[in-house]
């Protein structure tokens, strides 16, 4: 297969992000989109998650991650809650002409597909918006058998180290706030079962791996972000440290489907 190599231009980027975004998505929008799309690639490449027929990019948010899958990879599903992010990658997808992404609105907890759709699903920095022993129950039905799964999440040191020290706040974001209420709903969900309802809840490692087992996966690898790889020919780049104050911070999951 061919490799793509087409990627937005700045002033494509601009003109999305003052159409659509306000200050606070604008910023995170701007950030990872100036990160060089092959620092993405390589992580793909690096987890295995090329030359695969159907990839779903489950959260996809602004689409750094669907961009990156669609140039390794013959068709992409980019699925995402938050409408306005639906339409900035759905505009992007058309500005740059991919023709092998779909762009559509909905939730990793009931994810739109039919069994067996997929031979990988790729999720970064989503499932702890969720319940995510339904998340991990519907990308179960939608994998078909020996199918990929990565998983990226943050733990109660992500949390902890927001509450502390703060990271990326401005004046329309506030960390601390954040991973107070993160702290907050987490306490709720574990000890009464309410719903995480869209809002962040720490999950730490061993429970993703847990319900993976439960459902039964295989080849279960746990890691700091960036650190899983299954070439170690290639350099990738990790976003986070592997833990804040000792404890558990951004982690990621690689498993496969039993079949």
């Amino acid at each position: 297969m061919q490799m793509k190599k087409i990627n937005p231009a700045n002033q494509d980027l601009d003109l999305l992000a003052s159409k659509y975004l306000i200050e606070r998505d604008r910023e995170f929008f701007n950030r990872v989109w100036s990160t060089p799309a092959q620092v993405y690639e390589d992580r793909l490449r690096a987890l295995g998650m090329t030359g695969l027929e159907s990839v779903l990019d489950a959260g996809s948010g602004f689409g750094q991650w669907s961009v990156a899958l669609s140039k390794l990879n013959q068709r992409v599903n980019a699925i995402e809650l938050d409408p306005t992010r639906v339409q900035v990658l759905s505009e992007m997808v058309q500005i740059i002409d991919l023709d092998n992404i779909s762009v559509e609105q909905g939730s990793m907890e009931e994810l739109p597909y039919r069994d067996e759709s997929f031979d990988a699903v790729f999720s970064y920095s989503v499932i702890y918006f969720t319940d995510y022993r339904v998340s991990l129950r519907e990308v179960h039905r939608v994998l078909r058998p020996k199918g990929k799964i990565y998983l990226n999440c943050n733990s109660i040191g992500w949390y902890v180290y927001n509450l502390v020290e703060g990271h990326n706040s401005s004046i329309s974001f506030d960390s601390s706030k954040m991973a107070k209420q993160a702290l907050e709903d987490s306490l709720a969900f574990y000890n009464y079962g309410e719903s995480p309802k869209g809002n962040q809840i720490a999950i730490p490692s061993k429970f993703l791996v847990s319900e993976l087992e439960k459902l039964g996966f295989e080849n279960i690898q746990v890691g700091a972000d960036g650190l899983i790889t299954l070439d170690n020919d290639i350099a990738i780049e990790s976003f986070y440290p592997a833990d804040y104050f000792g404890l558990e911070g951004v982690y990621e999951v690689f498993a496969t489907k039993n079949g």
